[in-house]
């Protein structure tokens, strides 16, 4: 690979494990980067990912790339940075739903639930904590059901069964009609 032989997605992968949600839209994410950049005639050695905060935020960990998780809201002006004063390099930003709904002034947050049984032992407080709580599921919304019936707070099931992950436009669309509903 280093002698500029074609890359595999071997060559893209990190050795760390994910930590995403199971079912998170960021595993196919991630899979779909590290199959498709063999194909764009790139280098690992020579690619940058910059990230904000927030689930998305960790997938430079997971590409066997340079990368750099940021704070909050300054991954572009990063990777701008990066981009010119390292023109030679292809240098992506890796951003989630929720940061582009905080930028426009929205009251949103995330949350990331690494283990489901048993919940962690704060989430009841942290879910009453929210008027409305909205759960994206790639799946039939089993999380949400469970959610609701446990601690009978007002969630929210957006599912997605396409085999295709959430586009951020998909979130931020149902988030908007969310708090237009509030």
């Amino acid at each position: 690979m280093a002698d500029g032989s074609a890359t595999t997605k071997a060559d893209w992968t990190s050795d760390q494990e994910p930590r995403w949600c199971p079912g998170c839209g960021d595993y196919s994410i991630l899979t779909a980067m590290q199959l498709m950049l063999p194909d764009m005639d790139v280098r690992p050695e020579n690619t940058v990912f910059i990230s904000g905060i927030g689930c998305a935020a960790r997938f430079p960990y997971y590409m066997n790339t340079y990368g750099m998780h940021s704070i909050h809201g300054r991954a572009p002006a990063i990777a701008t940075g990066i981009a010119v004063a390292r023109p030679d390099l292809d240098v992506w930003v890796i951003t989630g739903a929720a940061l582009k709904l905080q930028k426009e002034g929205k009251a949103v947050s995330g949350c990331i639930l690494r283990h489901l049984n048993p919940f962690p032992k704060n989430l009841e407080g942290l879910l009453k904590s929210f008027k409305k709580v909205l759960i994206p599921e790639m799946n039939r919304g089993q999380l949400a059901m469970l959610i609701r019936s446990k601690y009978l707070v007002d969630a929210d099931s957006f599912t997605k069964v396409q085999g295709l992950p959430f586009y951020s436009e998909e979130l931020q669309d149902r988030v908007d009609q969310i708090l237009e509903e509030l």
